[in-house]
Order: C-alpha cells, then sequence, then structure tokens
C-alpha cells in the first residue's frame, strides 16, 4: 500500500502521485527534477566498456557482448543472460556444422532446443517462448558483409504442447522470412548461420481468484452478476449463479446451493486459469460450453472507460446450457470470475447509442437488429471467415506480419463502410 501524508491510502504508486498533484487537501506534492539518461553512463562487466544509459539495449544486441557474456551450459548450448531466478532467459544454441541452409541448420539443432523446452516446462510449467536466428551475410555488389537476423513472434507453451510441433512452428516461420529476405532483389545472400537465439519467459496464465469489486460504470449497466466468494473458487460460483435462481441477494453465495453439490469439479484446480484445459474437461464433465471475455480501460475526457474484449476463450462447440463469464482483474493483479447474465445490455453502450435491444454473436460481437439475421450469422458468415487452400506455404499480409498462405482471412477492414445508394 502506498499512503499520503493526508491519510489516504493507495494500491498503486502512480493513483499516490496523481492523488497528491491534483486533489490532496495538503497541498501539491513537489515534483521530481527530470533526469537525462543521456547523461548518465552504464559499465558492462562483460565487455568492459562505459556507455550512455541510452546505449544499453542496443549493445545487449551487439555480437561481442553476447559472445563476451555466453556461459557453457552443454555442447552447443550457452545462456547469454537470465534473471528472477532463470524466469526470464536467454539461451544461444550452435550447429555442429557450418551451413548456410536454413533447413539443415534446423535439423542439427532440433534436439537441442526441445531438450531446453522440456527443461524450462518441467521448473515453470507454463512459459512464452520466441526464437531469432542470426546469420552472416555478404553483398556481393559491394563487397560488404554485415549481421542479420529474423525472429519469430512469442508462443505460449504448458505441458500438453508437442514439442517437435512447436519448434517445427518456429521453423517455418523463419524459414520463410529468409527465403522472403533474399528473393526480394535485397542482393543480400547467406554465407553462414552462426546460431539460434531462445528467448525464455515464466508465464503465468490469467486465472480467477478471490472476490473482486467490479468497475461503477459496468455495475450500473446490470448486466454482471458478481459473486462475494471469499475463497479462490469464482469460477464456479459464477457458473453456479448461472445455472441456480438466487433465493436472496445475488451477489452472497448463501443464495446458491453451494457449487460442489450442483457441479462437478473433479481434478480441477482452483483458481481457473484461461488457458487451463480443465475448462474444457468441465465442460464435457457439465455438458456446459463456456465463453471468457474481459475487460479493458481507457481514458475518455478525463474518465476511465471500460470495453468488453474477447473472448479470451471461446467455447468449440454451444451447448443448450450456456455460459457467458466475464473475468476483471483489480490494480494489485488479483482476477475474479463473474456471471454475464445479459451480453447484449453489457455490450451494446460502447458499440452504438440506439436504446434498442441488438443481438450480440458471442464470437465476434457483431451485433444485428434481429435473432434471424443473428442466426443467418452464425450459420454463414461465422463459417465463411477462412477457407484452405491447396498450398502450405509462408507469405507477409499487407501489414508485414508472417501468415499461412493456405489462410484466406478479410483484411480490408476500411471497405466495411456500408453502402447507402
Amino acid at each position: 500500500m502506498y499512503s499520503c501524508d493526508c491519510g489516504k491510502s493507495f494500491t498503486r504508486s502512480d493513483n499516490l502521485r496523481r492523488h497528491q498533484l491534483q486533489s490532496c487537501q495538503g497541498g501539491p506534492a513537489v515534483k521530481r527534477m527530470r533526469v537525462d539518461n543521456a547523461t548518465l553512463m552504464y559499465t558492462c562487466n562483460y565487455c568492459n566498456v562505459t556507455i550512455p544509459m541510452t546505449q544499453v539495449n542496443s549493445h545487449r544486441r551487439t555480437m561481442s557482448h553476447k559472445n563476451n557474456a555466453c556461459v557453457q551450459l552443454s555442447e552447443g548450448v550457452q545462456i547469454i543472460t537470465n534473471a528472477f531466478n532463470c524466469r526470464i532467459a536467454t539461451y544461444m544454441v550452435e550447429s555442429s556444422i557450418v551451413s548456410s541452409d536454413y533447413m539443415l541448420f534446423s535439423n542439427e539443432i532440433r534436439q537441442k532446443v526441445i531438450e531446453l523446452l522440456e527443461s524450462a516446462i518441467r521448473i515453470h510449467k507454463s512459459i512464452k517462448v520466441n526464437m531469432e536466428v542470426f546469420g552472416n551475410y555478404i553483398l556481393q555488389t559491394q563487397d560488404s558483409r554485415e549481421t542479420k537476423s529474423f525472429n519469430s513472434q512469442n508462443k505460449i507453451v504448458d505441458q500438453s504442447s508437442d514439442f517437435n510441433a512447436v519448434f517445427d512452428g518456429f521453423r517455418d516461420v523463419i524459414v520463410a522470412q529468409t527465403t522472403e529476405f533474399q528473393e526480394r532483389d535485397s542482393g543480400w545472400t547467406c554465407e553462414k548461420i552462426l546460431f539460434l537465439e531462445v528467448n525464455i519467459n515464466k508465464y503465468s496464465p490469467l486465472g480467477g481468484r478471490s472476490y473482486v469489486k467490479l468497475p461503477e460504470c459496468i455495475e450500473w449497466r446490470k448486466a454482471v452478476v458478481n459473486v462475494r466468494n471469499e475463497d479462490q473458487n469464482c469460477f464456479a460460483w459464477a457458473i453456479t449463479s448461472a445455472l441456480y435462481p438466487a433465493n436472496g441477494r445475488v451477489s452472497e453465495v448463501t443464495s446458491y446451493p453451494h457449487f460442489s453439490n450442483v457441479l462437478d469439479v473433479t481434478g480441477m484446480d482452483f483458481p481457473v486459469k484461461v488457458n487451463n484445459k480443465s475448462i474444457e474437461r468441465f465442460e464435457d464433465r457439465n455438458d456446459i460450453s463456456i465463453n471468457v471475455y474481459g475487460l479493458e480501460s481507457k481514458f475518455d475526457k478525463g474518465k476511465v472507460k471500460y470495453d468488453v474484449i474477447g473472448p479470451l476463450r471461446y467455447s468449440q462447440r454451444r451447448l443448450q446450457r450456456h455460459v457467458n463469464l466475464l473475468l476483471i482483474t483489480d490494480d494489485s493483479g488479483n482476477s475474479h470470475y463473474c456471471w454475464i447474465k445479459d451480453l447484449s445490455r453489457l455490450v451494446s453502450s460502447q458499440l452504438s447509442a440506439h436504446d434498442h435491444k441488438k443481438y450480440f454473436c458471442d464470437g465476434c460481437l457483431i451485433y444485428f437488429s434481429s435473432e434471424r439475421l443473428l442466426l443467418r450469422h452464425k450459420m454463414n458468415d461465422g463459417n465463411l471467415v477462412s477457407t484452405t487452400t491447396q498450398t502450405t506455404n509462408f507469405k507477409i499480409n499487407k501489414y508485414g506480419r508472417m501468415v499461412a498462405e493456405n489462410k484466406l482471412m478479410f483484411e480490408n477492414f476500411e471497405k466495411q463502410i456500408r453502402d447507402h445508394l
């Protein structure tokens, strides 16, 4: 907690500073002098050089720093950096052969990378991973050489992941990038692949815990039931409130039967995480389909507003008993599940000023004026968002992202303007 001299307490330091500067009756706090990072110097213990603070990140990406900072773990595997007891770590993986063929290089280091992933999973259970390959390139027309790199986006890996499939996914993305780079008339040719950099971060999936109060603007919409539980089982209480009418105040656990008497929660780990297989198992055992949505805060005209986002989790099948949940988080990072009893009332105000009832697709949050149009969307449009083609190559889309070529997706959102002629 952060306390002000006037007696008020805050859970976050930025809220305390805002209070002191704007509304504290004791007078505004003295603003701290701004420090120019360009005047601060940093000495790298590995390279024995002193540089401005503004250049630290770029220095750590240099080949000389990585070579100096490396510590040998096993043959062909070195650790470059680690922090927070290896919850964040960067590894350098090298091949035993010199090659300019990325597929051959990938096959040589495959087992080393998989062993790194397996070791990290044994320790952290769930991780975020991305990979970056470095190579020496030559521009023959100018007789110049440079080190270039190609990386992938972060991917969540857990105990249920197929590590060979994970590695193949990273390899395909990187190989597609290198191939496209050499084929777009750049003139650069790969002379030698140096190493693969594997970045591993511990990942803690978002999960619901104890009671969290709804933001006032969400509570006023009367579209969400928030059960005031004092345990870690808010997921089960939210489901129970959706299935069984309250015999008292809807926010009290005493208004409902105990979840253990009406739900099969065998083998579930509480608090329940969004990306956990336990929700899927819960659906199967209780014959219930579940979607999970979240809240995103934003400042508008000096006020904090919240928009519903998601779904964070979308059920692969809609059953006769279906429940939409809202996952909210407070300033301390505590998360909590609530039951969305009226999705239209909850989401309508953030999309349109019209008061008439809207019919929402709970998969894409597009709304319609009638239930008939919504049903048509679910039977047709929703199933035709993507299709497949014969090729399995990769391509770069209009936003510069590497995507599979065998997925056709609508990207020209600017053409969605309705034609009134």
